[in-house]
């Protein structure tokens, strides 16, 4: 997701001053990914089970569980804030076209203050990964 808010915000003009406005557009995007434990494991100091979901946003673990959608929409309450204006979500195959569409229909009601964007993304071990700027 970074990346991609560096991409948006390259243009042509002297080297120096584009890179610090990417690096600006890097510094206000958070990002996350959800994905599922394939073992039992102890994740920053957390106990998760095989079959859990892990969301990460800024490479910090903030939530688990055993329900996809749930879990995502915890995190993101976590996540996104008054001042966000922007939801970017990827999504993979193995989420299905159902899911998706709740979660489209619960992100804009309840971020209406946000532009959403969820497109399919392909990645695969990640079943969503999202920004929020």
């Amino acid at each position: 997701p970074q990346g991609l808010s560096a991409a948006v915000a390259f243009r042509d003009g002297e080297p120096e001053e584009v890179l610090e406005e990417m690096k600006e557009a890097i510094s206000q995007v958070r990002s996350g990914e959800v994905t599922q434990a394939v073992r039992d494991a102890q994740v920053a100091g957390k106990k998760v089970k095989a079959g859990e979901f892990l969301v990460l946003v800024d490479g910090k673990l903030i939530e688990t569980g055993k329900d996809l959608l749930k879990v995502v929409k915890k995190a993101l309450t976590k996540v996104v804030e008054e001042d966000h204006s922007i939801i970017t979500i990827f999504y993979n195959d193995e989420v299905s076209p159902e899911a998706v569409e709740e979660l489209k229909r619960w992100l804009l009601k309840k971020f209406s203050h946000c532009d959403i964007e969820v497109k399919w993304g392909g990645q695969p071990l990640y079943q969503f990964i999202f920004s929020v700027e």
